[in-house]
């Protein structure tokens, strides 16, 4: 897992590069303790992922089979596949802090 936390940039390029291959047009954001700078060693590390292919259920599971494939099934990446009306309704009521992948 540390090797997560090092090279944790990397690895969230590499989360877009994936998703970008299903949506050229996706939107990554690093959201929660690591945007704001508050994270701990045994923190999560949060990523929304924003597609307009996500209003069907089975492009979510491709685009974190994607990912998964990439980076590792068992990760700290706690990754959030939304559509963009989930992320305008939703989402940016609560994020206040994040960083554009």
């Amino acid at each position: 897992m540390r090797k997560y936390y090092e090279r944790t940039f990397q690895y969230l390029r590499r989360i877009k590069e994936a998703v970008r291959r299903f949506d050229r047009e996706a939107r990554v954001l690093l959201f929660g303790s690591f945007a704001k700078g508050t994270h701990r060693p045994d923190s999560d590390i949060d990523v929304l992922v924003v597609t307009k292919l996500a209003d069907k259920l089975e492009r979510r599971l491709e685009i974190r089979v994607r990912i998964a494939e990439d980076i590792g099934s068992c990760t700290p990446f706690e990754i959030h596949i939304v559509t963009p009306r989930e992320y305008e309704e939703w989402y940016t009521k609560f994020i206040d802090r994040y960083v554009e992948i």
